[in-house]
Protein backbone atom coordinates (compact mmCIF):
# COMPACT_ATOMS: atom_id res chain seq x y z
CA UNK A 1 0.00 0.00 0.00
CA UNK A 2 1.23 3.29 -0.61
CA UNK A 3 2.60 5.48 1.91
CA UNK A 4 0.73 8.32 0.98
CA UNK A 5 -2.74 5.99 1.43
CA UNK A 6 -1.61 4.71 4.66
CA UNK A 7 -1.28 8.21 5.83
CA UNK A 8 -4.55 9.39 4.55
CA UNK A 9 -6.61 6.06 6.15
CA UNK A 10 -4.97 6.84 9.65
CA UNK A 11 -5.68 10.27 9.55
CA UNK A 12 -9.34 10.37 8.68
CA UNK A 13 -10.34 6.84 9.74
CA UNK A 14 -7.77 6.93 12.74
CA UNK A 15 -9.16 9.81 14.12
CA UNK A 16 -12.88 8.18 14.43
CA UNK A 17 -11.69 4.86 15.33
CA UNK A 18 -9.38 6.77 18.11
CA UNK A 19 -12.39 8.97 19.21
CA UNK A 20 -14.39 5.53 19.62
CA UNK A 21 -12.53 3.81 21.34
CA UNK A 22 -11.71 6.37 24.16
CA UNK A 23 -15.35 7.16 24.32
CA UNK A 24 -16.01 3.12 24.76
CA UNK A 25 -13.00 2.64 27.61
CA UNK A 26 -14.02 5.82 29.10
CA UNK A 27 -18.09 4.49 29.53
CA UNK A 28 -16.56 0.81 30.50
CA UNK A 29 -13.90 2.37 33.20
CA UNK A 30 -16.20 3.80 35.30
CA UNK A 31 -17.31 0.87 37.04
CA UNK A 32 -13.65 -0.89 36.74
CA UNK A 33 -10.08 -0.35 38.79
CA UNK A 34 -7.13 1.07 37.12
CA UNK A 35 -5.14 -1.44 35.48
CA UNK A 36 -2.13 -2.58 36.92
CA UNK A 37 1.20 -4.80 36.06
CA UNK A 38 0.98 -7.96 37.36
CA UNK A 39 4.60 -8.57 39.64
CA UNK A 40 5.97 -11.43 37.36
CA UNK A 41 4.02 -10.53 34.01
CA UNK A 42 4.54 -13.75 31.46
CA UNK A 43 3.75 -11.84 28.15
CA UNK A 44 4.91 -8.22 27.05
CA UNK A 45 3.92 -6.91 23.44
CA UNK A 46 6.60 -4.22 21.98
CA UNK A 47 5.00 -2.46 18.80
CA UNK A 48 7.50 -0.90 16.50
CA UNK A 49 6.08 -0.42 13.44
CA UNK A 50 7.32 2.27 11.54
CA UNK A 51 11.29 2.40 10.81
CA UNK A 52 14.05 0.55 11.60
CA UNK A 53 16.50 2.92 13.34
CA UNK A 54 13.03 2.87 16.01
CA UNK A 55 14.42 -0.97 16.87
CA UNK A 56 17.90 -0.09 17.02
CA UNK A 57 17.38 2.82 19.21
CA UNK A 58 14.73 0.60 21.20
CA UNK A 59 17.75 -1.89 21.97
CA UNK A 60 17.73 -0.61 25.76
CA UNK A 61 14.58 -0.52 26.64
CA UNK A 62 14.84 -4.56 25.47
CA UNK A 63 17.69 -4.69 27.43
CA UNK A 64 15.56 -3.27 30.65
CA UNK A 65 12.50 -5.13 30.54
CA UNK A 66 14.48 -8.27 30.33
CA UNK A 67 16.32 -6.96 33.72
CA UNK A 68 13.22 -5.81 35.53
CA UNK A 69 10.83 -8.97 33.84
CA UNK A 70 13.26 -12.42 33.82
CA UNK A 71 10.24 -14.60 33.18
CA UNK A 72 8.20 -12.26 30.85
CA UNK A 73 8.21 -13.56 27.39
CA UNK A 74 8.55 -10.02 25.01
CA UNK A 75 6.87 -10.48 21.74
CA UNK A 76 7.35 -7.79 19.02
CA UNK A 77 4.95 -6.64 16.46
CA UNK A 78 6.36 -4.80 12.92
CA UNK A 79 6.47 -4.17 9.97
CA UNK A 80 6.85 -7.74 8.38
CA UNK A 81 10.20 -5.84 5.82
CA UNK A 82 11.57 -4.63 9.24
CA UNK A 83 11.87 -7.78 10.93
CA UNK A 84 15.51 -8.31 9.35
CA UNK A 85 16.89 -5.72 11.95
CA UNK A 86 15.22 -7.56 15.15
CA UNK A 87 16.75 -10.88 13.95
CA UNK A 88 20.29 -9.23 13.39
CA UNK A 89 20.11 -7.34 16.96
CA UNK A 90 18.75 -10.96 18.66
CA UNK A 91 16.16 -8.29 20.64
CA UNK A 92 13.65 -11.67 21.11
CA UNK A 93 12.93 -15.15 20.33
CA UNK A 94 11.83 -15.69 16.53
CA UNK A 95 8.61 -17.26 18.15
CA UNK A 96 7.88 -13.90 19.76
CA UNK A 97 8.23 -11.86 16.82
CA UNK A 98 4.79 -10.90 14.55
CA UNK A 99 4.55 -9.25 11.83
CA UNK A 100 1.97 -7.08 9.57
CA UNK A 101 1.69 -7.03 6.15
CA UNK A 102 1.52 -3.40 4.52
CA UNK A 103 2.27 -4.51 0.99
CA UNK A 104 -1.94 -4.03 0.14
CA UNK A 105 -4.36 -2.87 1.92
CA UNK A 106 -6.10 -6.17 2.19
CA UNK A 107 -2.66 -8.08 3.51
CA UNK A 108 -2.10 -5.07 6.50
CA UNK A 109 -6.32 -5.60 7.47
CA UNK A 110 -6.06 -9.13 7.42
CA UNK A 111 -2.66 -9.34 8.86
CA UNK A 112 -4.19 -6.86 12.06
CA UNK A 113 -6.87 -9.06 12.31
CA UNK A 114 -4.75 -12.60 12.80
CA UNK A 115 -2.31 -10.67 15.01
CA UNK A 116 -4.88 -8.72 16.95
CA UNK A 117 -6.76 -12.27 17.81
CA UNK A 118 -3.79 -13.90 18.18
CA UNK A 119 -2.52 -11.56 20.93
CA UNK A 120 -5.66 -12.13 22.49
CA UNK A 121 -5.97 -15.71 22.77
CA UNK A 122 -2.09 -15.32 24.47
CA UNK A 123 -3.54 -13.20 27.31
CA UNK A 124 -1.27 -10.01 27.15
CA UNK A 125 -0.45 -8.76 30.62
CA UNK A 126 0.96 -5.08 28.70
CA UNK A 127 1.63 -3.77 25.60
CA UNK A 128 4.04 -1.32 24.77
CA UNK A 129 3.36 1.54 22.01
CA UNK A 130 6.60 2.96 20.51
CA UNK A 131 5.48 4.95 18.14
CA UNK A 132 5.25 8.56 18.38
CA UNK A 133 2.49 9.86 15.53
CA UNK A 134 0.99 6.35 14.47
CA UNK A 135 -2.99 6.32 15.10
CA UNK A 136 -2.91 2.56 13.88
CA UNK A 137 -0.17 1.51 16.98
CA UNK A 138 -2.34 3.03 19.26
CA UNK A 139 -5.43 1.13 17.73
CA UNK A 140 -3.84 -2.08 18.21
CA UNK A 141 -2.21 -1.99 21.63
CA UNK A 142 -6.28 -1.73 22.24
CA UNK A 143 -7.12 -4.54 20.45
CA UNK A 144 -4.95 -7.12 21.93
CA UNK A 145 -7.45 -6.77 24.94
CA UNK A 146 -3.60 -6.07 27.41
CA UNK A 147 -5.19 -4.50 30.02
CA UNK A 148 -2.00 -1.99 30.79
CA UNK A 149 -1.67 -0.27 27.20
CA UNK A 150 1.57 2.23 28.04
CA UNK A 151 2.52 5.00 25.18
CA UNK A 152 3.20 8.49 24.24
CA UNK A 153 1.06 11.34 24.51
CA UNK A 154 1.11 14.90 23.49
CA UNK A 155 0.29 15.98 27.13
CA UNK A 156 0.23 19.99 26.76
CA UNK A 157 2.08 20.24 23.52
CA UNK A 158 0.79 20.24 19.37
CA UNK A 159 0.35 16.40 18.59
CA UNK A 160 -1.51 13.88 16.42
CA UNK A 161 -4.64 12.91 18.63
CA UNK A 162 -4.20 9.05 19.02
CA UNK A 163 -7.16 9.18 21.47
CA UNK A 164 -7.38 8.41 25.85
CA UNK A 165 -7.18 5.09 26.43
CA UNK A 166 -3.68 4.31 26.43
CA UNK A 167 -3.61 4.35 30.40
CA UNK A 168 0.16 4.75 31.06
CA UNK A 169 0.83 7.85 29.91
CA UNK A 170 4.21 8.63 28.54
CA UNK A 171 4.57 12.63 28.15
CA UNK A 172 6.65 12.80 24.46
CA UNK A 173 9.69 15.63 24.80
CA UNK A 174 11.55 16.52 22.17
CA UNK A 175 14.19 18.07 24.31
CA UNK A 176 14.86 14.33 25.26
CA UNK A 177 16.55 11.37 23.01
CA UNK A 178 14.19 8.91 21.94
CA UNK A 179 16.51 6.49 23.16
CA UNK A 180 15.87 7.61 26.40
CA UNK A 181 12.07 8.00 26.18
CA UNK A 182 11.77 4.24 25.48
CA UNK A 183 13.49 3.72 28.38
CA UNK A 184 10.77 6.06 30.37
Amino acid sequence: MKLQTQRFIDRWVGQLLCAGVSAWVRLTGLFSTPAQLPAQPKNILVILLSEMGSIVLAGPMFAQLRRTYPSANIHILQLKKNQEVTRLLQLTQEETMHSLDDSSGGALIRDILKVSLAMRRLGLDAVIDCELFSRVSALLSFSTGAPVRVGFTPHTQEGLYRGSFINHAIPYNPYQHISKQFLS
